[in-house]
């Protein structure tokens, strides 16, 4: 009975392609002379096997045409579904966007890995943090290849992690999101790379990452100068705070009134000795801005970084105490210059005593 039921289904299967071999076969030896009685009665014979295999040819074609139907339709309501997910999430309706979700993730997040994605975001804005974890860990798995997106996303997560003192065994983790994120595009990604580099040991590359998040925004110049001024790098340091200075040079062209980027400006002209332009700089603010507290606190800084100089520069004790008495008044916080008088002091004293053993 298997037997036979199983010859009955073979049958049904491979009729309809035998019936097509065989209408092939009349297309081509159509022409052939019908006056053999031996080739006429073959042609008489595949003409009645085509049409037994009639049935089943246009079964094959109703099942096609129903299955890439069935198919276009369930393409057409994602497509829907997509559309009214997207626009929920723009509104920022939370119990419709949150019932289409289920709609849509029905069979799993990677059905629609983007949309996945801005869901984790939707989630974590409204601190559904675990929810959000658990759809960006399926479709950027810790062992898988996933959406690069998202790969981003879990390797700014476990920087960041790394950085508040997480244990160092995700520091593998991060690597292999990294690596799964593709080349860095992103200001998040490259200090996540820096981030990586450092804790790895490999400071040269932490400092090219770094400069590489500078391209996006020029505030880790100042970062990438630090860390060459650890590794002894005095020129390299330099060449990053004037790279700072540069960029925020061009920003402040496109537009002066931006009052971050003239202080930054400023800084970085400071840190390279260039204090009379640091102060012009700030000065110039003030005029396009009168009584900015944010310029005025950064003249005041400036000041002060001034002071501090001119004081281990020199060597007279009038001109140290002179100094202190300006940085005291300039100040916003007092305490911090009283060490420098009392260290001040005590060498004085030092220095008075040793003279008059010397006497």
């Amino acid at each position: 009975m298997f037997r036979l039921l199983s010859s009955l289904i073979r049958s049904l299967v491979v009729a309809p392609f035998r019936a097509a071999a065989e209408l092939f076969g009349l297309l081509q030896h159509a022409s052939a002379s019908l006056d053999d009685p031996e080739n006429a009665q073959s042609q008489k014979n595949k003409r009645l096997s085509l049409v037994a295999s009639a049935p089943a040819i246009l079964g094959l074609v109703a099942f096609a045409v129903v299955t890439l139907s069935s198919y276009t339709s369930r393409s057409k309501v994602q497509a829907r579904y997509l559309d009214a997910f997207h626009r929920s999430l723009e509104s920022d309706k939370g119990s419709s966007t949150i019932h289409l979700a289920e709609r849509l993730f029905r069979t799993g997040p990677m059905n629609a890995p983007e949309a996945a994605l801005d869901y984790s975001r939707f989630l974590a804005s409204h601190d559904e943090l675990l929810k959000a974890n658990a759809i960006i860990e399926q479709i950027a798995p810790d062992d898988t290849p996933g959406l690069p997106a998202a790969h981003e996303q879990r390797a700014i997560a476990f920087s960041k992690l790394l950085s508040r003192g997480a244990s160092s065994d995700y520091l593998r983790t991060l690597g292999w999101h990294l690596k799964q994120a593709g080349d860095p595009n992103s200001e998040g990604l490259w200090l996540a790379w820096a981030n990586y580099y450092r804790l790895s040991g490999q400071i040269d590359r932490s400092v090219r990452a770094l400069e590489g998040a500078a391209t996006t925004n020029p505030d880790h110049w100042f970062s990438a100068a630090d860390l060459y001024l650890l590794d002894g790098n005095m020129d390299f340091a330099k060449r990053s705070l004037i790279a700072a200075a540069n960029a925020y040079r061009l920003r402040l062209g496109k537009n002066p009134l931006s009052i971050e980027d003239r202080v930054q400006l400023a800084l970085a002209l400071a840190r390279l000795g260039e204090h009379s332009q640091a102060s012009e700089t700030l000065r110039a603010g003030l005029e396009l801005a009168p009584g900015n507290a944010v310029l005025l606190k950064g003249a005041n800084q400036l000041e002060i970084a001034k002071l501090e100089q001119r004081f281990l520069q020199s060597d007279s004790f009038a001109e140290r105490l002179d100094s202190l008495r300006e940085m005291l008044t300039k100040s916003p916080d007092p305490s911090n210059v009283y060490p420098k008088t009392v260290d001040l002091w005590r060498r004085d004293r030092k220095s008075t005593r040793l003279n008059s053993s010397h006497e």
